[in-house]
């Protein structure tokens, strides 16, 4: 954003507070975010600003459907019910976002050394989400959050606003994506679930911690009115990049919390829409990427959450999936330049940043150059399996893989769920592939991402 952008938030901030901001750090994330220390009558207040994320074009977004004015109010509602969220002070018209409380503790809860710590925090959080799901749903009403009335709207909620961004925003349909928002209409839940305020994107990573005590449960944004399920399977998605250990066992204590039994064929839908956001969410991305986006991040989330994707749909539906064959690394006679980028940018331009955000970019331009080398090597062989899968698939090989995902589109259009075992295991390997190739850029991702049992 231009620096006069914020040069009027940092205006704003003073004047909502009453004060003069002694400190200030943008967020090294994203989406755009700033913490702030604000000296008001002699005391210093630390503050945290939420900015807005979404489009700045005309195309649909799946922030109209969540935007962050709803989440404003919603950490509000919370706060009064004795939930610990942080405490809004405002909302900042232009640029758009939330000026909160920077509440204490750190995320990452799965870098907790000691046992013990964890489980205590598993606990408290379990039952901060029970708490949260006993919250009637008409406070939430009262706010403007609209209560689903059938099955189809209570399963497909967050589905649809990110269906509907992924359609105005692509060039040419995502076989994969095709199939999963096929797949997921064709196996809706067919009874209504209980109706709580669902976070949308809970569980570890969305709370922080201090002295082994939950400080704040954070980021509201897609939070919805739905089946208590969802937010199970979002901890199941969210346990991919930050580990919160037995998943079977923090489901077991939220049930003996609530009082009733897990529903178990909706905790196996809900998984599959839990992992459908995230590629659905960054397609546009993945197939025309914005110069200043984190590449590397991106792709890692879209490749990650697709293959757990596809795995939740072979877990539903009782399709076994065998191992992957790898294809051997075969460097060109090019990769050595990769090293020599690598070698630049590790040992002569990281250690001359010192602001945290442009350290934060230049990391994901490193990742971005190990990827690069990884297709080098990898992305011949690994074109050649697809190609060879989708003549399988399809009945022929065919002449390259844009021609293959087209016509492996028209198929899935045409199929009912007769081919769905097929397509499953097809997308399965690609994908197993594709995240092969992909590791050396994946961060903490490439260790973490085992999708966990829940039964």
């Amino acid at each position: 954003m231009p620096e006069e952008i914020w040069d009027r938030l940092f205006r704003w901030v003073e004047s909502i507070m009453g004060g003069k901001i002694v400190w200030k750090e943008r967020q090294p994330r994203w989406r755009p975010a700033w913490y702030f220390d604000v000296e008001v009558g002699g005391r210093t207040v630390p503050l945290y600003w939420r900015g807005f994320r979404g489009r700045r074009d005309r195309r649909p977004s799946v922030y109209d459907r969540y935007p962050i004015e709803q989440e404003a109010a919603l950490l509000q509602v919370l706060e009064a019910h004795g939930i610990p969220v942080p405490h809004v002070y405002g909302f900042c018209p232009d640029p758009r976002g939330i000026l909160m409380a920077r509440a204490p503790g750190k995320a990452e809860f799965h870098h907790i050394p000691d046992e013990a710590e964890r489980e205590a925090l598993a606990r408290e959080f379990m039952e901060i989400l029970a708490r949260t799901h006993r919250i009637p749903p008409e406070a939430f009403e009262a706010i403007g959050m609209e209560r689903p009335r059938t099955p189809e709207e209570q399963a497909l909620n967050i589905v649809s606003a990110f269906e509907e961004e992924y359609r105005a925003s692509i060039r040419t349909p995502v076989p994969l994506l095709e199939f999963t928002l096929r797949w997921l209409r064709r196996n809706i839940p067919p009874r209504m679930g209980p109706t709580v305020l669902v976070q949308g994107d809970t569980g570890p990573g969305q709370f922080l911690f201090q002295n082994g005590k939950v400080t704040a449960v954070i980021d509201w944004e897609f939070a919805h009115l739905g089946h208590p399920m969802c937010d199970l399977a979002m901890i199941r998605a969210r346990d991919l990049c930050y580990p919160f250990g037995d998943l079977r066992e923090r489901f077991r204590l939220y049930s003996e919390l609530v009082g009733t039994p897990l529903d178990m064929p909706a905790l196996r839908y809900y998984s599959v829409v839990a992992m459908s956001t995230t590629p659905l969410g960054t397609a546009s991305v993945i197939e025309s990427p914005p110069r200043s986006i984190d590449y590397a991040e991106y792709l890692s989330w879209y490749v990650l959450y697709s293959r757990a994707m596809v795995e939740c749909m072979a877990e539903a539906a009782g399709i076994p999936l065998g191992p992957v064959p790898l294809p051997e690394a075969s460097p060109s006679p090019r990769a050595m330049a990769f090293d020599v980028v690598l070698k630049n940018l590790r040992e002569e331009q990281l250690p001359r940043i010192t602001d945290p955000y442009t350290a934060y970019r230049m990391n994901i331009a490193v990742r971005l150059v190990e990827y690069a080398r990884s297709a080098d090597a990898l992305g011949p062989a690994t074109d050649a399996a697809d190609l060879e899968d989708l003549g399988a698939l399809l009945g022929r090989r065919p002449e390259n893989l844009p021609k293959g995902n087209a016509e492996l589109v028209a198929l899935i259009h045409a199929a009912g769920p007769e081919r769905d075992a097929d397509l499953i295991r097809y997308f399965h390997r690609h994908l197993v592939r594709w995240e092969n190739m992909l590791k050396p850029a994946m961060g903490e991702m490439a260790v973490t991402g085992t999708l966990s049992p829940i039964e």
